[in-house]
């Protein structure tokens, strides 16, 4: 007598129970496509077998059979649908990931929330605002009739400022002023700010020295070096002669 195929045992239980499919999906919790397939000996709609076990364990229950034999007429008869040797789900399907990969989505959380914060504060992805106040914007240039002049102005206290590629100090309040000694004639001073992540800002302000007699150009006065010999200092009082 040939082997009973697993649809043959449902229909069989079925029919002593007077059950129809819809009353065997609810009462074992198999999904209907499922038991389409096995009742229709549909292999190409069957599942694999790790991912219906626990619902034929149930049908099986539900029916009065045996679950072993229930399980084993499955992969029976859709044997091509056993996904391994052990019939195991793949082992990382369900894993958490690794202590590296945590720390990786942390800290890419971390930078995605600065990012966000700087540049709501406008401290990234924007030029920064310069704001001169001497020299004047005009007329340019500026004529100085003084060699020494104070440069004076206000930025973000958060951005970087140099004047002619010298770091200028920055008050907290965002002010600044530097003094600058300009050269004979025509001068061309240079504020540029560094913004993070942002692009850099450029400020020229044109200034002409204009030279008079009563104002003498001034030179950075050498370094005095240390090894050269004072000159002699003359006696406050000559000795008598004898």
């Amino acid at each position: 007598m040939p082997k009973q195929r697993l649809r043959e045992k449902i229909l069989d239980k079925a029919a002593e129970k007077e059950l129809d499919r819809a009353d065997i999906v609810k009462g074992s919790g198999i999904s209907a496509s499922h038991l389409d397939a096995i009742l229709d000996n549909n292999a190409e709609n069957a599942p694999a077998f790790p991912y219906i076990r626990h619902q034929l364990a149930n049908l099986a229950d539900f029916l009065g059979l045996d679950q072993e034999d229930v399980l084993s007429s499955y992969k029976e008869d859709f044997s091509q649908k056993i996904s391994g040797v052990y019939d195991r789900l793949p082992s990382n399907r369900y894993s958490l990931p690794s202590q590296k990969q945590r720390l990786s989505y942390l800290g890419g959380a971390v930078l995605i929330i600065l990012l966000i914060y700087l540049a709501i504060q406008g401290l990234v992805g924007s030029s920064p605002e310069i704001e001169v106040s001497f020299p004047p914007s005009s007329p340019i240039p500026f004529v100085a009739h003084n060699q020494n002049i104070l440069l004076k102005g206000r930025i973000s206290s958060q951005d970087k400022l140099t004047i002619n590629g010298q770091t200028t100090p920055v008050a907290v309040d965002g002010s600044f002023e530097r003094d600058y000694l300009l050269s004979p004639e025509m001068n061309y001073l240079e504020f540029r700010m560094h913004r993070v992540l942002g692009e850099d800002s450029v400020l020229i302000r044109e200034v002409y020295f204009e030279l008079s007699e009563e104002a003498p150009i001034q030179t950075i006065p050498p370094i005095e070096d240390a090894t050269t010999a004072a000159p002699e200092e003359e006696p406050l009082f000559e000795n008598p002669t004898p």
